[in-house]
């Protein structure tokens, strides 16, 4: 059983402006109130192909026994836009689930591993995060096609951790290009020999 809040300080800290898992359901809180010593949340579904609002359209008594952010695992944006990595800051986690300020991204292409602060307003909506939680992605061989018609500069991730570029490069975690495409191969670098397993489990290597 989860611990309660301390008052409704704690608990606005803890959950408003953040996305969780509640009941089952990924949610966006935009408001936290109390009433007596009940709390109750106003929320925003998060639904695929639909971008961030800011504004909840459902309240709910919140029972914390119900909230879950365990199965909320980042990694490669998809979109029309640059491909992102998203993650959480190493910082102090006081937010229960994930907000503007504590997320940051690497994106591929870059020679270092340099990493933003802070996301775009877009990035706390189901269009961004319910591809990523659900490991919904293409597979190598659609993002494959599609990249040998685009630029090289062009990013198409085919997991959480792995995206393909228009020129062949394979990114991993928006950090380092690990490997290349050459023809029906994926050869890769000898210091990252290692992730040859993890490519094989989602049917690359």
């Amino acid at each position: 059983m989860r611990d309660n809040y301390y008052d409704l300080e704690q608990a606005k800290m803890r959950l408003q402006g953040g996305v969780i898992q509640y009941n089952g359901t990924y949610v966006y809180v935009t408001r936290v109130e109390r009433e007596g010593g009940e709390y109750s949340i106003q929320y925003e579904r998060l639904q695929k192909d639909v971008g961030y609002s800011g504004r909840g359209d459902s309240w709910t008594t919140l029972d914390t026994n119900l909230i879950d952010t365990g199965n909320m695992q980042l990694g490669f944006s998809t979109g029309p836009d640059t491909p992102r990595y998203l993650m959480r800051t190493p910082t102090r986690q006081w937010k229960e689930g994930l907000a503007f300020d504590n997320m940051c991204f690497t994106q591929p292409g870059s020679n270092s591993a340099y990493v933003n602060r802070g996301v775009p307003r877009d990035t706390l909506s189901g269009r961004v995060l319910l591809p990523i939680f659900e490991n919904n992605y293409p597979s190598f061989d659609e993002v494959k096609k599609e990249a040998t018609q685009a630029k090289e500069s062009s990013w198409f991730p085919f997991d959480r951790n792995y995206a393909l570029s228009g020129g062949g490069d394979i990114n991993y975690k928006g950090v380092c290009n690990v490997g290349i495409v050459k023809g029906e191969q994926v050869v890769l670098k000898d210091e990252y020999l290692f992730l040859q397993e993890s490519l094989q489990e989602i049917g690359v290597v």
